[in-house]
């Protein structure tokens, strides 16, 4: 089965620091529908088992006043106070690592406050703060995905990650002459990088 991403929207990626993260990030299914996510009845897991692992995860759950080695992923352990936010933001105990084919990159998967899907990634450089972005509950079959640019370890270039429901195999990313490049897909999860401003996810 061959995905194919839908809308993606700028915002910023947040982690440890908001403020210290380098890398904009470009967000799949920003939009939520929060009376459709307490309304969903499907569990994350059961359209995603890369929830299912018992693996560590390797990212670092971390608290404001916290210090963490810029080499370690990091990501808050409580999401913002605003319920609205929170909404939008990973549950920190369900966060696991999942594989993608790009190296020297981490990527992670993890249900939302929602009741939707989040992916997250981290470029493995430094500031070690994890961008991400949750999908609503009613776009779980849909996946979601993330974007970071402006990174420091990896200059003028893009980097797109995203989680799909199992089954899907690879991902279809249209570059601006027209012509398609293929993701292949892991633990639920793809990655793709790209030369800045280079490529869009096709929808």
């Amino acid at each position: 089965m061959t995905g194919v991403s839908s809308s993606w929207r700028i915002t910023l990626a947040v982690g440890f620091a908001v403020a210290a993260l380098a890398a904009l990030i470009v967000v799949l299914n920003a939009s939520s529908d929060s009376t459709a996510a307490r309304a969903n009845s499907v569990q994350p897991s059961t359209l995603y088992p890369a929830l299912k692992s018992i693996e560590p995860s390797g990212i670092t759950l971390s608290i404001p006043s916290q210090h963490l080695a810029d080499n370690t992923p990091s990501f808050p352990a409580v999401p913002p106070a605003e319920s609205a936010v929170a909404e939008h933001w990973p549950i920190a105990s369900t966060i696991r690592a999942v594989r993608v084919k790009v190296p020297g990159i981490s990527a992670w998967i993890a249900e939302s406050y929602g009741g939707g899907v989040c992916a997250l990634a981290w470029d493995g450089g430094t500031p070690s703060a994890v961008g991400f972005s949750c999908a609503p509950a009613s776009g779980l079959a849909r996946g979601a995905g993330v974007e970071l640019r402006e990174m420091p370890s990896r200059p003028g270039k893009v980097l797109k990650v995203g989680v799909v429901p199992s089954g899907t195999t690879t991902m279809t990313v249209k570059l601006p002459d027209g012509s398609a490049a293929t993701a292949p897909v892991s633990d639920d999860a793809w990655a793709y990088l790209s030369d800045e401003t280079t490529t869009r996810a096709k929808g």
